[in-house]
């Protein structure tokens, strides 16, 4: 009895010099992931935004042929990506005819097509660029003229 009494206190303190082990393991491992990923986001970090007073024209992307009401917008940077904008307009047409007029001219200007749903569609074209349009309700005006709204949120793949 006294033997194995004895040698439990050495099971003990293999156990605890295993898990300090494991425990300074976990720290490097994760003080590593957390170096790299500071650096990468350092790398990819956008510049501040910008407001944006009125509408820009973005390349390949035609005007909504409505009546839109430019709401608000901002446009920023990021490195390695390009510039991109984000811009919201109002409408009077409803949301369904809104979304489908997007869709077939995004379509007709050979964008193509990664999502199409749920009021929301992104695409890409043959130079890299990317846009993503989503519709909804209308965005709070003291009018009660509109019926939809929609956001572009245009990137620009740097050349």
């Amino acid at each position: 009895m006294a033997s194995a009494f004895n040698t439990k206190p050495a099971i003990v303190k293999q156990t605890f010099c295993i898990i300090a082990s494991l425990a300074a393991l976990v720290s490097m491992a994760n003080t590593q992931a957390l170096a790299q990923y500071n650096q990468q986001k350092n790398q990819s970090i956008a510049s501040p935004p910008e407001s944006l007073k009125e509408k820009v024209s973005l390349p390949d992307i035609p005007d909504y042929t409505g009546q839109p009401k430019f709401i608000s917008g901002f446009t920023y940077h990021v490195p390695k990506q390009g510039p991109s904008y984000v811009m919201t307009f109002n409408v009077k047409e409803d949301r369904n005819t809104v979304f489908e007029w997007w869709k077939n001219t995004l379509q007709m200007y050979k964008w193509n097509m990664l999502h199409s749903g749920n009021g929301a569609m992104t695409a890409t074209n043959k130079d890299g660029n990317m846009v993503t349009i989503q519709i909804s309700g209308p965005e709070f005006t003291p009018e009660k003229l509109y019926r939809a709204s929609y956001q572009i949120r245009y990137i620009q793949k740097e050349k």
